[in-house]
């Protein structure tokens, strides 16, 4: 577990810088399921900010600036920025769009025909509530993909964990026991009780011998 926190800090170190966060943002753009949601996520982010900025009346191309800014993915994030320069050029902000690699392509398709019938605004923010839709509904279908693999995950360190506590804690032989030796056979089960009497007789008779013996030395030698 402490090999695991440090690996997690230092990525999050590594993504505090410019280079590491973009080498980040892509990587999780190229994740099996992951990917996808995080594409969703960011052309929701882009299609909230853009259409309420827009409504609000604010120029296009602060609109785009500050809605590229709001974006947590940077490399999406750098693609609509990089559609500054095309727009300020005289080119449609759909146009600029398709050249981005990483954007959703009905987003930049939504985007063009919105700019072209005048009603960019509401189409942009019909497009944001589906993008959330399905964020929401790939999120819980991953998340339960991943429900019994983060079990077998969680019970193999418990796992680990208990063995190596007993391992720790117990005597020999738990240890023993645990590596495939087994315990100790047990003694044998007495069969009759009174088996032993002769024995314990014999023994008491010496004690009280010696017991004898030991008064009578006493009293030779007053």
């Amino acid at each position: 577990l402490g090999l695991l926190a440090l690996l997690i800090f230092c990525i999050q170190l590594f993504g505090m810088t410019e280079q590491g966060g973009l080498i980040l943002s892509r990587s999780q753009l190229k994740l099996p399921i992951i990917g996808g949601i995080v594409r969703m996520s960011g052309a929701s982010q882009f299609a909230h900010t853009m259409s309420t900025l827009l409504t609000a009346g604010m120029p296009i191309l602060q609109a785009i600036e500050v809605s590229g800014r709001t974006m947590t993915n940077q490399c999406m994030a750098g693609e609509i920025l990089e559609t500054l320069a095309g727009v300020e050029g005289g080119r449609s902000l759909g146009e600029c769009m398709g050249y981005a690699k990483e954007l959703p392509k009905m987003l930049v398709q939504m985007t063009a025909v919105g700019e072209a019938t005048g009603a960019m605004e509401s189409t942009l923010k019909v497009l944001a509530e589906y993008y959330d839709n399905e964020v929401d509904v790939r999120t819980k279908r991953a998340l339960s993909l991943l429900e019994p693999a983060i079990i077998v995950v969680l019970a193999v360190f418990v796992g680990v964990f208990l063995v190596g506590g007993v391992c720790c804690l117990g005597g020999r032989q738990t240890r023993r026991f645990l590596w495939g030796g087994g315990f100790p056979p047990p003694p044998p089960p007495i069969n009759n009780a009174y088996s032993y009497l002769p024995l314990l007789k014999s023994n008491i008779f010496r004690l009280c011998s010696a017991r004898r013996s030991n008064r009578l030395c006493k009293r030779q030698q007053a």
